[in-house]
C-alpha cells in the first residue's frame, strides 16, 4: 500500500510541475499565452495624434514617410471610429488635418473592421476635397 501511495504522489507531482511548466512556456492545456488573439483586443498599429483643432506646421513636418513628394498620413476605421495617431478622432477633425497641411500629401486607410457607412464617409470626404488615398486591406 505505501508503495502505491508513493507512486499516486510521484505521478502528481509530474502532473502538477507539467501544469506549471505548460502555462509559463506556453504548452500544456491549451490556455498558453498565445498573445492577444480572441481577447477582444485591437492590435492594429495605428500610428499617435494631434490635438483635433489645431493642426501645426511641426505636425505637417513631422510625417516623413514620403512617396514621390507626398507625405502619408495614416488613418484606421474601426468600426464607427476613426484613429489617428493612436487616438480617436472625428471625421471632421481629421478633415481639418489634412486642409492644415499645405504639402502633398496621400492617406493611408486601415480597415480594421469598419462598418460600411464609416468606411464610406470617409471616402466621400476624401474625393470632396481631392485628397489621394490608398486602402490597405
Amino acid at each position: 500500500m505505501k508503495k502505491f501511495l508513493f507512486i499516486l504522489v510521484c505521478l502528481l507531482i509530474i502532473v502538477a510541475i507539467v501544469i506549471i511548466l505548460g502555462m509559463k512556456f506556453g504548452f500544456g492545456l491549451g490556455k498558453g499565452g498565445g498573445g492577444n488573439f480572441g481577447k477582444g483586443e485591437n492590435t492594429s498599429n495605428i500610428t499617435t495624434s494631434l490635438e483635433e483643432n489645431n493642426p501645426t506646421e511641426e505636425h505637417s513636418k513631422s510625417h516623413d514617410n514620403t512617396t514621390s513628394g507626398a507625405t502619408i498620413l495614416r488613418i484606421s476605421v474601426i468600426e464607427n471610429d476613426y484613429f489617428y495617431e493612436n487616438e480617436r478622432i472625428s471625421l471632421e477633425g481629421f478633415i481639418k488635418i489634412l486642409q492644415g497641411i499645405q504639402e502633398e500629401i496621400i492617406v493611408e486607410i486601415k480597415d480594421d473592421n469598419a462598418s460600411l457607412k464609416a468606411y464610406n464617409n470617409l471616402l466621400s470626404k476624401l474625393d470632396e476635397i481631392n485628397i489621394p488615398f490608398v486602402d490597405t486591406r
